[in-house]
């Protein structure tokens, strides 16, 4: 049905203008265009994170009798010990009321039935503080128990999470590597500008890397360090997008529209030279990034 469905789908005539001019640019077909466009939608981060899901709902499905056990176990252990400090504590009071009986009586043989009332109800308070004593350190065993059979799913779970990371990256990759791609070829024309004025493409190729890696940094500390941890020696040149086109126009030579000029207009840290009135004007500088 959902096939059915698919291969029935209509592409507005504008869209398939579009794709053939993206097949053409890329050098393949438009099926393949659309392909790596399903690819793209179906497996992207969304899919990544159901994927990460799937292998911690796996993961905690193995481990969930064991801690069941364990958490019975618990719940029993932490019920004997209620149950124990109350009797110990009603022993306890029991003990403190014979001491004030003896204290008050006057006859001897009443006395010493206390005492010996007194010294029966000592033992059964040392046998249960015994018992308490016992179940607490059985209560310890237990949560020990449980402490290590959760390092055990962690460390089950990070096994799985690097079994799984190939499926995943993969194809997470193949479309970071397509989009790049798709950039590339868009900037391409005007790289070759600046090339044919003579700035170096491996210069603006590095510019436009210590940019990337700032505004990835900004995202995520991970994305800045999949692109090789780009460390600019001015990182104020690439911070924000006024402070780096302003560093690029002195760099490159090629002045730029700049809106709200102000007069007195400070370099960018380390450049060189003053931006040419004309891209024709560029030479070729020594460039220190």
């Amino acid at each position: 049905m959902a096939l059915d469905k698919i291969q029935s789908f209509k592409i507005d005539p504008r869209d398939a203008e579009k794709l053939e001019r993206l097949a053409t640019a890329r050098g393949t077909s438009v099926g393949a265009v659309i392909r790596d466009a399903i690819h793209d939608a179906l497996y992207g981060p969304a899919w990544a994170m159901e994927r990460l899901e799937e292998i911690k709902k796996r993961v905690e499905n193995e481990y969930v009798s064991r801690f069941a056990i364990l958490e019975t176990a618990k719940l029993q252990v932490e019920g004997k010990i209620k149950t124990l400090t109350e009797e110990a504590e009603n022993l306890t009071a029991q003990m403190a009321e014979l001491l004030q009986k003896e204290s008050a009586t006057d006859d001897p043989k009443e006395a010493l039935e206390v005492r010996k009332k007194y010294g029966e109800i000592r033992d059964l308070l040392d046998i249960t503080n015994e018992r308490l004593q016992a179940a607490k350190e059985k209560h310890v065993e237990v949560l020990r128990g449980i402490a290590q059979l959760e390092k055990e799913k962690n460390r089950s779970l990070n096994v799985a999470l690097c079994q799984g990371f190939p499926s995943v990256c993969q194809p997470l990759l193949e479309s970071l590597a397509n989009r790049l791609a798709d950039v590339a070829r868009a900037l391409e024309p005007f790289v070759s500008a600046y090339v044919a004025s003579g700035v170096r493409e491996e210069i603006i190729a590095k510019f436009l890397w210590l940019r990337l890696g700032e505004m990835a940094q900004e995202r995520s500390s991970l994305a800045r360090d999949l692109l090789g941890r780009p460390n600019p020696l001015y990182r104020s040149n690439y911070q924000n997008w006024p402070a780096f086109w302003q560093f690029w126009a002195w760099q490159t030579g090629c002045k730029l529209p700049v809106e709200d000029k102000t007069e007195g207009e400070q370099r960018p840290e380390n450049s060189h030279g003053a931006p040419s009135d004309e891209i024709e004007e560029i030479k070729p500088i020594n460039i220190e990034i």
